[in-house]
């Protein structure tokens, strides 16, 4: 990894009106702002625009770029000073950014220095609104006891659609939002609660429990990190809260597949069932903990072969692939629950009540395979636009509806691979039927006589042996007829008559 050298400076942050610096603010919490980007360059003039618009801004802002190919470092060397940007490698997570960020700006100081001191954690794709810092520090100070505090997330380009408030997760691992899919805003989740978990665009978080807990796990680079966090800071005896009126609007750039994933190796989706599965093998009793991971391991098969069912072959590969992995590496969950070890106040049923209820993920599943069932015969990268409908003004631009990618959707569709398995399986199979000879036996009767008897035997109602019946022809001789007729051309009458046979 390389760090700049240069001591920390103040922070100049650009505002509506030009640079500024921020203040100190006496009597309040010293708060640390660590702004992580990767290739973040197409979300990053909102987001730095956004945190200079703070009502309550941060004392410190520092930012850690990892390695971005784009103008990310040129954008905050502008906004933030060149000697407040630390370069990191670029296949640095998350926590490892926001740990380097820290070591930089607070070297020097002691663990009373950084007593009632918090760490404001920002992504380079979401933007906090203008309230946001001042509104995480109100519920801060409800209690002593709160340790970690998270926004509301809303989408990036409509804050009224919900896309966060608050996490949970089931005792299998599965992630759930608090939210349904597509809901709005409507005051109904303006509420401050208790929450198992908050993700960590906009968490703030104590810097106290963070050095004590060690930050965010290592072995979790990306996506499940921030459960894993505040699971764990509910073992330690600290509250994680939701602050709801702090809202953070989120592009969600990295899980929606708007850049790579360069920390991790996989596809978002298996990365973020293996850390799942990681976080609730790392989190579990040691008691229970070959339950557990019997249960995932049956759950993870079973989920393979419904998505199979589902026409979801991708989907069923990295399902058990996470699984696979996850139980044939059992040090790098072993490892989690090492670097956790002293780190635990209160017993692990107390945090218990706090996860999905026990039959959620029945109807997670279902609605999973619903959904995936629903879009096997869509592309992904295809959108759905509706055009619009009624009156429209002159100077609206017409919508254009992509035309269909029909061939990569032919060749990506279930059904292909499975006729290109099928056909090759039957040819492996009848490898010995190539060539000369008969094919007989079974159902299968010989074919005799010539290309006209066959028509004859095929369109003459009166058919049978003996005196024979008025019986209507097997559609078979009419198949038989035909092929002798298109073969003797090309292989004569008598290989034509094997062929059929």
């Amino acid at each position: 990894m390389t760090l700049t050298t240069s001591a920390p400076q103040d922070v100049q942050l650009l505002g509506p009106t030009g640079p500024r610096s921020p203040r100190n603010h006496p009597g309040q919490p010293h708060v640390t702002a660590v702004l992580v980007a990767h290739d973040g360059a197409r979300w990053l003039p909102r987001v730095l625009e956004a945190l200079a618009c703070q009502t309550r801004p941060p004392d410190v802002v520092v930012a850690v770029d990892t390695g971005s190919h784009d103008d990310s470092a040129a954008l905050l060397g502008a906004a933030l000073g060149q000697r407040q940007v630390v370069q990191a490698q670029r296949r640095t997570g998350f926590g490892a950014a926001v740990r380097l960020g820290l070591e930089y700006l607070q070297a020097d100081e002691t663990d009373t220095e950084r007593a009632g001191r918090w760490v404001w954690l920002l992504h380079d794709d979401a933007a906090p609104q203008p309230t946001a810092l001042a509104q995480l520090l109100d519920a801060a100070a409800q209690s002593p006891q709160v340790a970690i505090v998270g926004p509301k997330l809303v989408h990036w380009d409509d804050p009224t659609r919900l896309l966060e408030v608050g996490l949970s997760v089931s005792r299998g691992g599965r992630r759930h939002t608090g939210v349904a899919e597509r809901e709005r805003d409507q005051g109904q989740h303006d509420h401050r609660a208790d929450v198992l978990a908050v993700g960590t665009a906009g968490m703030l978080v104590e810097r106290q429990l963070w050095d004590r807990l060690g930050g965010l796990d290592p072995a979790l680079p990306l996506i499940r990190d921030d459960i894993d966090l505040c699971w764990r800071a509910h073992l330690s005896g600290r509250r994680v809260v939701l602050a709801p009126r702090a809202v953070v609007a989120d592009a969600q750039a990295s899980t929606r597949g708007q850049r790579s994933l360069d920390a991790v190796r996989g596809s978002v989706r298996r990365v973020d069932r293996r850390h799942a599965l990681h976080v609730a093998l790392a989190r579990a009793s040691w008691p229970a903990l070959p339950f557990v991971l019997g249960w995932l391991v049956v759950t993870g098969l079973a989920r393979t072969l419904a998505m199979l069912l589902a026409k979801a072959p991708g989907a069923a590969w990295d399902e058990l692939a996470s699984t696979l992995t996850v139980a044939l590496t059992p040090w790098t969950w072993l490892g989690s629950r090492w670097r956790a070890r002293g780190t635990r106040s209160v017993r692990r049923r107390d945090v218990s009540g706090m996860l999905s209820p026990r039959w959620a993920f029945v109807r997670h599943g279902l609605e999973r395979l619903g959904g995936l069932a629903a879009r096997a015969d869509l592309d992904d990268e295809t959108p759905l636009v509706a055009p619009e409908t009624g009156p429209v003004a002159d100077e609206s631009d017409p919508v254009v509806l992509p035309a269909p990618r029909w061939r990569r959707r032919l060749v990506r569709h279930p059904m292909t691979t499975v006729l290109l398995l099928v056909g090759a399986s039957s040819a492996v199979a009848f490898r010995r039927l190539a060539g000369s000879g008969t094919l007989t036996g079974g159902e299968l009767n010989s074919v005799q006589g010539s290309p006209g008897a066959l028509w004859h035997a095929a369109i003459d109602a009166w058919a049978g042996s003996g005196l024979g019946a008025l019986t209507a022809s097997s559609p078979a001789a009419l198949l038989r007829a035909g092929a002798t007729a298109a073969l003797r051309p090309i292989a004569g009458d008598a290989a034509a008559s094997r062929s059929v046979d």
